[in-house]
């Protein structure tokens, strides 16, 4: 019994505990980011598609 009433002072005494918050839907976040970063890629890439390539980059 003594036990018992030495845990159940820990229990009063320990520190408290914070609730549980709701979660940042991080992960959405970041590959919106990632999509929107590749963006500017995907659209050099789609306008340059089919071209030939500029002088400078021709093996003489």
């Amino acid at each position: 019994a003594r036990a018992l009433a030495a845990v159940d002072r820990l229990e009063t005494t320990a520190l408290p505990v914070d609730a549980p918050t709701i979660a940042v839907p991080l992960a959405k976040w970041l590959l919106m980011l990632a999509a929107l970063l590749a963006l500017p890629l995907a659209a050099d890439l789609a306008r340059k598609r089919g071209k030939a390539k500029p002088a400078w980059m021709e093996q003489p």
